[in-house]
């Protein structure tokens, strides 16, 4: 199994955070976990292609904001 995990780093933007199979379906997806970082605990399936997709939800922008 591979799994990714990223600590709360106290960052400014409001994540929201999904995980698309091949054919572009959403498989899971998360804006809030445990606060305001989000968390993907998925098991794919089948080996294959699966993007995952970070977005900003207040579109804030500053020397503080950061990935």
């Amino acid at each position: 199994m591979r799994t990714a995990f990223s600590p709360n780093i106290k960052e400014r933007r409001d994540f929201s955070c999904a995980l698309f199979d091949a054919r572009g379906r959403v498989v899971d997806s998360n804006n809030d976990f445990d606060g305001a970082d989000p968390l993907l605990a998925y098991t794919v399936p089948a080996d294959g292609r699966y993007t995952v997709r970070v977005s900003d939800l207040t579109f804030g922008a500053s020397a503080e904001h950061f990935y």
